[in-house]
């Protein structure tokens, strides 16, 4: 039986599935190694509770899970296990290193990386939290104004969804 480092996209309880008593669990993964993106699979009967707390663990602290899949690995295929990983293991590598100082259109912005997380602080306001979403995207929430995406742009810079940029350095 195959295991995959995952991303837990969504996880919850379906009535219309017939794969295993009720509940039926449904989990939509991505393998962080790129064997598959936002595939629906069904945690296997008799652990059905026990995965799907794994599984909003995972979401609500963003971390990876570790998953034993049944084969074929086709969508809708079992899961028989499910671990929730370490903290600070990435589920992405951004195409630049996010750690360090940030030149923002009036100030200086420091991000701090740890695994799939951000922390950004900007002297005067409150400290932000965010995620690596992707190796080019992140997003951030500030909580003074609002939650904005970010796109990396080679060599070193943050497009940010409210029209703004930032430049490392």
């Amino acid at each position: 039986m195959p295991f995959f480092s995952c991303t837990v996209n969504e996880i919850g309880p379906a009535a219309d599935g017939t794969q295993t008593s009720t509940p039926v669990i449904y989990i939509d993964l991505t393998d962080t190694g790129g064997s598959f993106k936002n595939q629906w699979f069904y945690a296997a009967e008799g652990s059905q509770a026990q995965m799907l707390s794994v599984g909003l663990a995972a979401m609500t602290i963003n971390r990876q899970v570790e998953v034993a899949l049944g084969t074929p690995i086709v969508p809708y295929s079992v899961v028989t296990r499910m671990y929730l990983l370490a903290a600070g293991v990435a589920q992405y590598t951004p195409i630049f290193d996010l750690n360090g100082q940030w030149q923002t259109d009036e100030q200086v912005a420091f991000i701090t990386v740890n695994g799939n997380s951000l922390l950004v602080e900007i002297s005067g306001r409150p400290p932000a939290n965010g995620s690596i979403v992707d190796s080019s995207d992140i997003v951030v929430n500030f909580p003074d104004a609002t939650t904005v995406s970010g796109k990396l742009l080679p060599p070193s810079t943050i497009a940010w969804s409210n029209g703004t940029a930032w430049h490392k350095g």
